[in-house]
């Protein structure tokens, strides 16, 4: 299986990029990783409504060019569907088990994803009914994944 994680902005703080970084180091005996960063587009302020939706189109652009073709999309949003790390990797096991040898992430922007990129996507998922900084969640979902597939091995974790 391939793991890929679009992202629209760089984790500019260096101790989240480098847990991001280890986390997908820590993915390397399980599965195949790429990530994919786009850049962020400007927020000027006042932000307004319509200034969001221009920011997410733009974006939106990006990410659906940038998408590599044949990949099981999942976009993080705050609507999506919360799932416990087991239903997580309940999930991602029935992914493999049926085929699904791609699977994709995307995170969009301080503004977060347009209603494009949710309807492209083929899943919805939220991290948790919490906020988190945005630059946060990469790291987050690296995790999550290195944390499916020791659930899916049933090996321990600890950390």
């Amino acid at each position: 299986m391939k793991i890929t994680l679009l992202q629209v902005g760089k984790t500019r703080a260096k101790p989240l990029a480098e847990g991001a970084a280890f986390y997908r180091k820590k993915l390397a005996p399980y599965t195949r990783v790429q990530s994919i960063v786009i850049p962020d587009q400007p927020v000027p302020q006042p932000l307004t409504a319509s200034v969001i939706e221009a920011i997410q189109d733009k974006e939106a652009q990006a990410i659906i060019k940038r998408w590599p073709a044949h990949v099981m999309m999942t976009a993080l949003d705050g609507r999506g569907e919360a799932f416990s790390s087991l239903e997580f990797a309940r999930w991602m096991e029935e992914q493999h088990v049926g085929g699904q040898s791609h699977l994709g992430f995307v995170i969009g922007g301080v503004v977060g994803l347009s209603d494009a990129v949710l309807a492209k996507s083929q899943r919805v998922w939220s991290l948790s009914r919490l906020t988190f900084p945005h630059q946060m969640v990469p790291m987050l979902v690296w995790e999550q994944l290195y944390r499916a597939f020791r659930i899916i091995r049933q090996e321990p974790y600890h950390y």
